[in-house]
C-alpha cells in the first residue's frame, strides 16, 4: 500500500511540474510578444515619463550595447528597456510593472535589467562627453 501512494504522490508532483513549466512557458511568450511601443501615447507617457519619441531615440542609442543572447527564454532588451524606464519613471518595479505593460518578470530579471540598461547609458553618455572633449 505504501509504495502505491507513493507512486501517486509522484505523478501528482509530475504533473504539477507540467503545469506549472507550461504556464511559464505560456507567461514568456505573453511577455515577448508585447511592445510597449504601441501604448497610446498618454498611458505611456503617463507609465515611463517620457514620450515615445524620446524613448526610441534613447533606446536607439543604447540597444546596440545591451546583451542579447540565443538563449530562448532571455528577456528581449526592448523589454530590458522598458522595465528600466518604468522603474526609473516610479522607482519602484514592484508596484504594477507586470499589469502594466505585460511585462511579467521576476524582481531579481528586473533588478539586472535595470543595471545592464543604466551601464550602458553611463558608457554611451561617457563617451559621448570624451567625443566632444576631443
Amino acid at each position: 500500500m505504501p509504495l502505491n501512494y507513493l507512486n501517486v504522490l509522484a505523478i501528482n508532483n509530475e504533473e504539477r511540474l507540467e503545469e506549472m513549466r507550461q504556464y511559464n512557458i505560456e507567461r514568456r511568450a505573453l511577455r515577448d510578444a508585447s511592445n510597449p511601443f504601441n501604448l497610446n501615447e498618454k498611458y505611456f507617457i503617463k507609465l515611463l515619463r517620457l514620450n515615445k519619441i524620446m524613448a526610441q531615440a534613447v533606446f536607439n542609442r543604447i540597444s546596440e550595447q545591451l546583451n542579447q543572447t540565443e538563449n530562448p527564454v532571455a528577456v528581449p532588451i526592448v523589454l530590458k528597456f522598458f522595465a528600466s524606464l518604468y522603474f526609473y519613471a516610479t522607482g519602484s518595479y514592484q508596484r504594477t510593472l507586470g499589469q502594466s505593460f505585460n511585462l511579467s518578470m521576476a524582481q531579481r530579471t528586473i533588478s539586472r535589467a535595470v543595471s545592464e540598461v543604466l551601464k550602458c547609458s553611463n558608457r554611451k553618455c561617457a563617451r559621448t562627453r570624451m567625443d566632444s572633449i576631443f
